[in-house]
């Protein structure tokens, strides 16, 4: 987040890399052997250091933004759209794949990565202290 200038430029930052590793995914998708294996294994490394990156930061984002009597609501709320959009994204890009080809399939997957970037966009600016009570911190064994 420091080098990007705060929390919601690096999830950005971290969204783009990842649309932009899955775009690498389609550009790459008809090599065959040793070309096709490394580009793709590449483009993955990639493509989780950029969704370690954006969860990372939305985990923070969330922790500051919600109290601790919110969090659990939050989190299951944020799962369940996130398993939502899994579910989506299986019953559609699937389809593509086979009627289109695969490189369709991830060109498709790129794009609508790089347009969820836009959900940071408009982001408050993080100020450092969650609203909920920080609770003292408890020392020995009782």
């Amino acid at each position: 987040a420091r080098p990007a200038g705060g929390s919601a430029r690096g999830a950005i930052a971290g969204t783009a890399l990842t649309a932009l590793s899955v775009g690498a995914l389609a550009a790459t998708a008809g090599l065959d052997g040793l070309p096709g294996m490394v580009s793709a294994g590449l483009a993955y490394i990639v493509l989780f250091v950029g969704c370690a990156v954006t969860g990372l930061l939305c985990l923070e984002m969330t922790h500051k933004a919600v109290t601790a009597a919110e969090r659990t609501t939050v989190t299951s709320t944020s799962s369940l759209s996130l398993q939502s959009g899994g579910i989506l994204a299986n019953l559609t890009l699937g389809v593509l794949a086979t009627q289109a080809g695969l490189s369709a399939a991830w060109g498709v997957a790129a794009v609508v990565m790089l347009s969820s970037a836009l959900l940071f966009v408009r982001m408050p600016a993080v100020t450092g202290s969650s609203p909920a009570q920080v609770l003292p911190a408890r020392s020995g064994s009782g």
